[in-house]
């Protein structure tokens, strides 16, 4: 499934830019939870996960607006760590890192990909 139709899907329109952060945590995590639930094979999601750049995430957290674009998925996990910094979730985006890691280590080893007691998700 192309970025394309998942954006049709889901309704997520993205600017490659620049991050937006999202207005509340909910926000963030569904458009995520969208995003991969659109993907619908754990071999996509791992796919995706496999791509992703955790340092372009952190550039995406501080708001740098050069370096490499960003896919929809780093730009969607970018917009979620950057509220969990600002909310003191996370202490900084370094932090968020390991985060990313240990998230795409779990789905590579078969376990859940994300979630939180309001959004579970199992893939």
């Amino acid at each position: 499934m192309t970025d394309r139709q998942i954006q049709e899907q889901t309704g997520f329109r993205p600017n490659p830019n620049e991050t937006v952060p999202p207005q509340t945590a909910n926000d963030a995590f569904e458009d995520l939870l969208r995003f991969m639930a659109a993907k619908q094979t754990r071999a996509q999601v791992i796919e995706e996960l496999k791509a992703v750049d955790p340092s372009k995430i952190v550039f995406a957290v501080q708001g740098v607006k050069t370096g490499p674009p960003l896919t929809n998925l780093e730009l969607m996990i970018g917009n979620t760590v950057e509220y969990c910094v600002r909310e003191g979730l996370l202490r900084s985006p370094i932090q968020a890192v390991g985060a990313i890691e240990g998230v795409r280590q779990e789905v590579l080893d078969g376990g859940v990909f994300v979630g939180t007691e309001k959004f579970p998700k199992q893939l």
